[in-house]
């Protein structure tokens, strides 16, 4: 068993250390891999896409911080192997500015379902076997959520940022605290019946796309219509981050808008 999970991690190792990356414009700054733990390779296959956002649901159950969307068991991954390892070993091997020298961060979105201040202890606390992904330039570890926000604005959680709501503009809450406001495309807009989004719903998007960047923070919509009318669409409305589970076509629509 052990020599099974050892060759696993050579090949992960293996397959970081040929992953290259020659330019900026590769990388994504607006697309985020929402439940990314479903893909085949988790992480991985987000990265390869250009993606420098990925969001983690996790639990904490009987001390163990795993993975899934509502429920897990004794067999889900945990947050370890799908993603801390990874990125430690990223970095190990590509080097501590592999992000910063183009210019990003790279956002692990922890989207808590259990208890937000107990569930987060425990992600600190195995931080701690990783450390050059506590307080690093390199990475941002966004909290979404059951986010214990009285705590985290009090400065308990240092290293950790807050996932926002359009409730908590205006304030006063510095965007090195909270980054990203993030809401349910549903709640501020709606689709035509052929498939685009209604105007007044752009105009509605358009203004809180503006609160949030008089603020110095990006706008994030979940939920959105995933396809490339609505991502062009919203990106010309002000959203900063496009939420997906369509790694490949955002990748390609995405490079094709940036040429």
């Amino acid at each position: 068993m052990h020599s099974f999970i050892r060759l696993n991690m050579l090949v992960l190792l293996f397959f970081i250390a040929t992953v290259t990356v020659d330019a900026q414009s590769e990388f994504h700054p607006q697309a985020h891999a929402h439940n990314d733990y479903e893909h085949a390779r988790p992480f991985l296959d987000a990265f390869t896409n250009g993606f420098t956002s990925v969001e983690a649901d996790v639990h904490l159950r009987q001390g163990r911080l795993l993975i899934g969307h509502e429920s897990v068991h004794a067999g889900s991954p945990d947050l370890t192997k799908l993603y801390l390892k990874p990125l430690d070993s990223l970095l190990k091997v590509h080097g501590n500015n592999f992000f910063s020298e183009r210019g990003i961060k790279f956002c692990l979105m922890l989207d808590l379902k259990t208890d937000g201040l107990a569930t987060l202890e425990a992600i600190k606390n195995e931080l701690l076997k990783f450390p050059s992904l506590q307080n690093s330039n390199e990475i941002e570890l966004l909290v979404s959520g059951q986010v214990p926000k009285v705590e985290m604005l009090a400065g308990q959680f240092e290293g950790f940022q807050i996932d926002g709501r359009p409730e908590d503009l205006g304030k006063a809450i510095p965007a090195s605290r909270m980054p990203r406001i993030s809401t349910r495309f549903g709640s501020i807009a709606r689709t035509e019946r052929h498939g685009n989004i209604s105007a007044e719903s752009l105009e509605k998007i358009s203004a809180l796309a503006l609160q949030v960047h008089q603020e110095g923070k990006s706008l994030r919509l979940w939920a959105i219509p995933d396809n490339p009318e609505a991502w062009e669409q919203l990106l010309n409305a002000g959203v900063d981050v496009l939420n997906t589970d369509k790694l490949q076509a955002l990748n390609h629509f995405l490079s094709e808008r940036h040429k």
